[in-house]
C-alpha cells in the first residue's frame, strides 16, 4: 500500500511534440525543462537518499501534508486488517506518536523493502517542467534521474509548503 506513494505518477517526460508547423510555429506539447532553484533541488536529493537508505522518518517528514494524511489512513485500515479491529485501533489511533511520525510500521516496511531492493541511490539532473513554475498552489513537476533505477526520470510532484519542499505523490 504504501509502496503506491513511492512509485512514479506515470507521466511521460519524453511526449513528442504537436508539430504546428502550419503557421510557422512550433508549439510542444511539453514545455522545455529548467534547471529547479537550489532548495528543491536539495530537497529532491535529500528525498531520494533517504528513501533509498531506507529512512522512513525523513522520507515520510518530506511528504506533503496531504500524502502523510493518506499515508496514515492507509496504514490505519491496514493495521485493522492485520491485527483485527481492535488492536488495530489501540496501535493507530490511541496516540501512538513514532507511527504517526514515521508512517507506521507498514510505510516504515515499504521503504525498507526499497532500500534492500536498490541499496544506496542519489538523484541526478534535476529539472522543473518550465510551465510548473509559479503556479498559484506552489506545486511544481520534477524530473530527475536515480542511477540504477530506470523507472525513475519521470515528472514527480513537488509542493512547497511552509517554505519547504514536499514530495506531493500520493
Amino acid at each position: 500500500m504504501a509502496a503506491a506513494f513511492l512509485t512514479l505518477t506515470g507521466c511521460s517526460a519524453g511526449e513528442s511534440s504537436s508539430g504546428g508547423r502550419e503557421n510557422g510555429s512550433s508549439q510542444e506539447r511539453t514545455p522545455p525543462l529548467k534547471d529547479a532553484d537550489a532548495a528543491l533541488t536539495e530537497a529532491v536529493e535529500k528525498y531520494t537518499a533517504a528513501y533509498f537508505g531506507g529512512d522512513a522518518a525523513t522520507t515520510f517528514g518530506m511528504l506533503s501534508e496531504r500524502c502523510r494524511g493518506v499515508v496514515n489512513d492507509q496504514m490505519d485500515h491496514a493495521a485493522e486488517g492485520e491485527e483485527g479491529e481492535a488492536h488495530g485501533h489501540a496501535d493507530q489511533k490511541g496516540g501512538d506518536a513514532h507511527a504517526a511520525e514515521h508512517g507506521g510500521t507498514a510505510y516504515e516496511a515499504a521503504v525498507s523493502q526499497a532500500a534492500e531492493k536498490h541499496g544506496p541511490r542519489h538523484a541526478t539532473g534535476v529539472k522543473v517542467r518550465g510551465e510548473t513554475v509559479g503556479t498559484e498552489d506552489g506545486r511544481v513537476l520534477v524530473e530527475y534521474e536515480v542511477e540504477g533505477v530506470p523507472d525513475f526520470g519521470q515528472e514527480q510532484p513537488w509542493l512547497k509548503e511552509r517554505g519547504d519542499w514536499k514530495y506531493d505523490a500520493c
